[in-house]
């Protein structure tokens, strides 16, 4: 299936989403721009690890942390995630 690109626009394109009338619980963004990061936070999600060798991140909605199976994933472990300090600490898993 194709996945939409916004490479480089996704500050743009997150700008004008329906936070109220949607909730993404999993989302993934390659090196997001300190204001994306802002508007995520904003809007009760919550960054996990980054993941890939590309700077991608994975972030979590606060809806989706409440539940039971996330937590016990958590729990586990997420393959393939590296945890840095923050969020801004670029580093790959693939090292």
């Amino acid at each position: 299936t194709p996945r939409p690109k916004s490479q480089g626009a996704e500050s743009l394109v997150m700008s004008s989403f329906p936070w109220d009338s949607y909730t993404i619980s999993v989302l993934t963004v390659e090196r997001p721009k300190p204001d994306l990061v802002q508007m995520l936070q904003a809007h009760g999600y919550v960054w996990q690890c980054n993941h890939g060798k590309f700077g991608d991140e994975l972030w979590l909605s606060r809806k989706a942390l409440e539940s039971q199976h996330v937590q016990n994933m958590l729990a586990r472990g997420i393959q393939g995630c590296c945890k840095p300090r923050s969020h801004t600490e670029y580093r790959s898993c693939a090292q």
